[in-house]
């Protein structure tokens, strides 16, 4: 699964990549434990009464990703879960649910400005289907910086990491004579095209916006662009979801 990622290192500062945003496929499940960090040999294990407690915000808790991190998270048994989403989750879990439009700035800022511990953001929310769209870029790219910066607002100094979800779209795949065989982070965007050009997708002002946040003084968490391929996964409501496509042409090719 590519991914592209700063962790402070040598390598983040100088801006070049590192083994570890080499492109990658992973199930699911594998890209889940990832955004779960190893453990710290500074930190106190978590079987401590004195570890600091981990408490994770997952927006677009709804999809399918979404609602596999939240389970994931749920199962490991020792953080503490905030959920985000316009509409209720369709699935039992006993996550907080807060109802939120991130397109909302003011709603944005009243709920996630005052929400005070969150270590980890894992933010999957999308609006529209088109990338590239200008319309839907802007859209996408507010609705990340008005949950990020609310989020700072009232946890700024216990944020630690914050992981978005991406597609392979930033890989050019509209125009396959433009993609370079292995996919890696250190290629052009859409080929090396100009850098208006290079500015046409929500991937990437997601990303600058991110790099840019990420260079101010005093910020310390560090961030995590997953862009799998493919994902697959269970849950109702969410039609970005190859398993229902697959479904209905096994249903059809039973009948033929």
């Amino acid at each position: 699964m590519p991914s592209t990622t700063t962790d402070g290192s040598c390598a983040a500062r100088c801006n070049r990549p590192t083994q570890g945003t080499l492109v990658r496929t992973r199930r699911l499940k594998h890209t889940l434990q990832w955004l779960t960090p190893a453990p710290r040999r500074d930190v106190v294990s978590s079987t401590s009464t004195e570890s600091p407690p981990r408490h994770v915000l997952i927006v677009g808790a709804t999809g399918v990703v979404g609602r596999a991190a939240v389970e994931h998270f749920t199962a490991l048994g020792d953080w503490k879960i905030t959920m985000v989403s316009r509409r209720p989750p369709g699935y039992a879990t006993d996550a907080l649910h807060v109802p939120l439009d991130l397109t909302d700035e003011a709603a944005c800022t009243a709920v996630l400005g005052t929400m005070q511990g969150v270590t980890h953001l894992i933010y999957t929310a999308i609006a529209g289907v088109n990338i590239s769209d200008p319309e839907d870029i802007a859209t996408n790219t507010s609705m990340l910086r008005n949950a990020l910066l609310s989020l700072e607002a009232g946890s700024r100094d216990t944020l630690r990491h914050v992981s978005i979800l991406q597609g392979r779209k930033a890989y050019a795949e509209y125009d396959p004579a433009q993609m370079l065989w292995p996919l890696k982070e250190q290629h052009p965007r859409h080929g090396g095209k100009a850098p208006a050009e290079s500015q046409s997708s929500w991937y990437f002002t997601q990303e600058d916006f991110l790099k840019a946040r990420r260079a101010l003084p005093g910020v310390r968490w560090t961030y995590t662009i997953w862009r799998p391929p493919t994902v697959l996964g269970f849950v109702p409501g969410a039609p970005l979801n190859m398993i229902a496509a697959l479904g209905v042409y096994a249903a059809v090719s039973r009948e033929l």
